[in-house]
């Protein structure tokens, strides 16, 4: 919306731009125009819940880089599951870069874990790079403590089998192997696959 471009310009930092531009190689720096999140989410805060923060998230796709950044603010501070959720999975396939897609995790998701789960079991089993990340993501944020199962890894090692990097950019990869290490700090009794079984060593992640 041109008149949230507007305003995102003014909080334009040039010398940020050319920093987190480095960091990834592989988004176009003409679609980042440089602003830092704690700026970025203190404007999502300002506008959360109003009319134009409605239109906003209902058009897609965004041009810039930090439009994603902040459609992915604003839809992680509904309160509502259901409209949280929807509006998530609506946005999942617009997603281009692992700094949007890594955002916390919505508040709404921690009271409906149950119902969730299935739902992160979907998005790792897509074949869309960073609807892959953001549901190892959820795994890993929402499920490593007291609703840890041994299954969750498995899942999330599945992804270092089925996918090359040439589906998943090297991004998911890496979270995968991040969930591995997250566990085996959490739960060193865990242990996870073997180069023995069908898998040929799928079932386990290399951990610290």
């Amino acid at each position: 919306m041109e008149e949230i471009q507007k305003h995102l310009f003014e909080l334009q930092d040039m010398a940020y731009r050319d920093f987190h531009s480095r960091l990834m190689p592989d988004t176009d720096k003409e679609t980042v125009i440089g602003i830092r999140v704690p700026v970025l989410r203190k404007y999502a805060k300002s506008i959360a819940g109003t009319e134009l923060s409605e239109k906003f998230i209902k058009e897609l796709p965004h041009h810039y880089y930090e439009e994603n950044n902040l459609h992915m603010m604003l839809i992680t501070r509904i309160k509502d599951y259901d409209k949280c959720l929807s509006e998530v999975e609506r946005f999942l396939s617009y997603i281009d870069n692992w700094a949007t897609c890594d955002f916390p995790a919505p508040k709404c998701f921690e009271k409906h874990k149950e119902e969730l789960l299935p739902v992160i079991k979907r998005w790792i089993a897509s074949s869309e790079t960073y609807t892959i990340r953001y549901g190892i993501g959820m795994l890993m944020r929402l499920y490593l403590d007291e609703d840890f199962e041994p299954e969750y890894v498995k899942l999330v090692a599945g992804v270092l089998c089925q996918h090359d990097d040439s589906v998943v950019h090297g991004y998911s990869s890496g979270k995968a192997v991040g969930c591995g290490n997250s566990v085996h700090r959490r739960t060193p009794h865990v242990r996870l696959g073997s180069q023995k079984d069908n898998t040929e060593g799928c079932g386990e992640l290399p951990h610290n």
